[in-house]
């Protein structure tokens, strides 16, 4: 069966006018009011739409209303011209000053431009890179709250290239999203259709079914769209299940459904008419199965959808052999020629149906090369699998993680509230402790590969917490901008950009040499007005054409800069200064941040986040050297500078990567 690849119809605008004002709360709620209407094909919308885009001049106003214009047309018999609507947005919002809400508008725009490469599978790997782009400029725009949806369509675009394991960790990724930003639970029902989705194509129906009934539950809370998108994606499961009757009444459901919401000439609908006919071929009705084909077919010609071709083509397959026609098997599977279908649901389809062809006509050399191509779709549908369990395995032990180190704030802050439940608490947190170790040293026996791997997870989790708690520090600097002067109000911007960068990077493994210094030189910049006047920052780098093309394991240089400051500068009497140089060549990247502080003494330095730093670093470190040879393994050291008299006069941390080191 197709599954439902019909992205989060979401529109990410920032809209302003050519003077770059903040759109009223009214404004606000109309476009979004316009933008629902219409992608709901309510009647009317279109007609009220175009007397917006009437009034408005040649702005942002003007182009967030355009771009609505241009989605529309996904839900028509051309979907083709959405691009073009997108073309003229993307093209006018480059020409305006980077800011979050032109950010928004770009956004959309790729957004735009990715939907007809990827619902009608032209070029999935064009629409990825369009998605990618879309969710950067989002986590950069003021619509931050619209990132799960984007999310999602990251997901859905690597399922399309059955990248299962992938898909499932930009689903996750949008539930972690809505869960951060806070966002109704109703944000996540439409996740739970994607997880389902993944885990019906792995064959774990069980698993399937239960993130569908989570959102059947609130079937009534969906957008028609989103409706849609159930009904279709559960019809798909029961279809595998082989319950063939049920996936009828769903299909039936999607198809009166779509009627009446005047959408007979839709992706949605043609969609619909191929899967029934599929399961109207299963209950040995193929006179049924041919009228939907009939219906169906045209539209996937015309608009060139290769894979409605070859699932038309395979149900026709399914016919001819279902009346014995064999002759017309034969005339089918030539006229494809060389068509290449690489999605292993419509092959295995196709390969059951000619299971059957093969045996009918005795050609037993054919039935075998078909069983070996079913073993393989079977091999790649395990190691899927499998990449999903190792998983699985992660996001379970992040969660013990969490779960112990809320259960360590909690203990403490009881403590010191009272000292009669002290014993108490402290044998709650010895059993906890216990079972943890126990749990690790269970995972480390049976998982040693993984080990590694779960370090860096586990530090990178309680550095990022540790640094930054986006749900209280973001409502109270909304708080306190809103109410300081202006030099405070530049600060506290500056450190709400500040958190936003760090939210992005630190879930990203690896980063280009140009981000982080960036992050480094804003969070410098904040760190100054704390050091005082007499403190100098000295960057020496090279031009950003050579560090774009330099990738650095992400924070490193971060962490650093920030123990330099805490541990070497911040109380210092007299001038305080702080150097990062970095040096390319042909052959390695050298990297080094140098104070003038006391010095490192390891006997000095106990502090949790001091040895969380450097622990992220040496486990990285050892991760990546451990499938990189010797001669390109990367190198991280810290040493004392000394001056003319052999006193202490500061302290240097370096880390070298050679040109030939594979990062993570």
């Amino acid at each position: 069966m197709i599954p439902s690849l019909l992205p989060s119809l979401l529109l990410f605008s920032c809209s302003q006018a050519e003077d770059m004002r903040v759109r009223t709360v009214e404004e606000t709620e109309q476009l979004y009011e316009v933008k629902e209407s219409v992608m709901n094909m309510e009647k009317g919308s279109g007609e009220r739409l175009d007397s917006i885009l009437a009034a408005v001049a040649d702005s942002l106003d003007f182009y967030d209303y355009y771009i609505i214009k241009g989605r529309r047309f996904m839900m028509t018999e051309t979907p083709d011209s959405a691009g073009v609507y997108a073309q003229r947005t993307l093209s006018f919002a480059l020409t305006l000053p980077r800011c979050p809400r032109t950010n928004g508008l770009l956004a959309v725009a790729y957004a735009t431009l990715a939907m007809p490469d990827h619902l009608f599978r032209r070029n999935q790997k064009q629409s990825l890179e369009y998605n990618i782009k879309a969710y950067n400029l989002l986590m950069e725009s003021d619509h931050i709250r619209f990132a799960p949806e984007t999310a999602a369509n990251l997901a859905d675009a690597y399922i399309a290239l059955d990248d299962l394991p992938q898909g499932a960790r930009w689903y996750r990724r949008a539930l972690f999203l809505v869960d951060s930003l806070q966002l109704e639970s109703k944000h996540a029902l439409t996740l739970y259709l994607g997880l389902g989705q993944i885990y019906t194509t792995m064959g774990d129906y069980d698993t399937a079914e239960h993130y569908y009934q989570k959102t059947d539950s609130h079937f009534a809370e969906l957008k028609p769209t989103m409706r849609g998108y159930f009904l279709n994606n559960y019809g798909n499961l029961l279809y595998y299940k082989g319950d063939y009757p049920k996936a009828l009444e769903q299909f039936r459901k999607l198809k009166t459904m779509l009627e009446q919401s005047d959408s007979e000439g839709t992706y949605d609908m043609y969609l619909c008419k191929i899967n029934l006919a599929d399961v109207f071929l299963n209950l040995h009705r193929p006179d049924s199965a041919e009228h939907y084909i009939h219906e169906a077919e045209p539209y996937f010609r015309r608009n060139d959808v290769k894979a409605g071709i070859y699932y038309a083509n395979t149900i026709r397959i399914g016919i001819a052999v279902a009346r014995r026609q064999y002759d017309q098997v034969a005339a089918i599977l030539a006229s494809e020629g060389d068509m290449d279908m690489t999605e292993s649901l419509l092959t295995g389809i196709r390969n059951r149906y000619l299971d059957n062809y093969y045996a009918a006509m005795g050609n037993y050399r054919m039935a075998y090369e078909n069983l070996v191509i079913s073993q393989k779709q079977e091999d790649s549908l395990e190691h899927n699998k499998q990449k999903m369990m190792a998983s699985e395995i992660m996001l379970r032990l992040t969660e013990d993680t969490l779960r112990l180190h809320h259960k360590l704030i909690l203990d403490e802050k009881n403590l010191a509230l009272s000292r009669n439940n002290a014993y108490f608490w402290a044998f709650s947190f010895i059993g906890v402790l216990l079972l943890f170790v126990c749990i690790v040293c269970v995972m480390y026996v049976h998982k040693r590969r993984l080990q590694y791997r779960i370090d860096v997870l586990n530090y990178r989790l309680a550095n990022a917490r540790q640094r930054i708690s986006p749900h209280f520090v973001f409502n109270l600097l909304n708080a306190k901008i809103s109410t300081a002067d202006e030099k405070d109000r530049k600060i506290l911007m500056e450190l709400a950009k500040l958190i936003r960068l760090n939210l992005s990077m630190v879930s990203e493994k690896c980063v280009t040499l140009t981000q982080e210094l960036d992050f480094v030189c804003r969070y410098v910049e904040l760190e100054r007005v704390l050091l005082g006047k007499d403190f100098d920052f000295v960057l020496d780098i090279p031009e950003s054409e050579i560090t774009d093309q330099v990738c650095v394991p992400s924070m490193f240089i971060q962490i650093l800069v920030e123990n330099a400051i805490l541990h070497g500068l911040k109380g210092r009497e007299g001038a305080k200064r702080l150097t990062v140089t970095v040096y390319i060549d042909e052959a390695l990247t050298d990297i080094r941040v140098a104070d003038n502080g006391p010095g490192f003494d390891i006997r000095k330095y106990e502090g949790r986040s001091t040895r969380t730093g450097l622990n992220i670093i040496r486990h990285t470190i050892a991760m990546i050297n451990e499938k990189n040879k010797k001669a390109d393994a990367m190198r991280f050291t810290i040493r004392n500078l000394t001056d003319d008299n052999g006193d202490v006069s500061g302290c240097e941390a370096a880390f070298t990567i050679p040109r030939k080191t594979q990062l993570m």
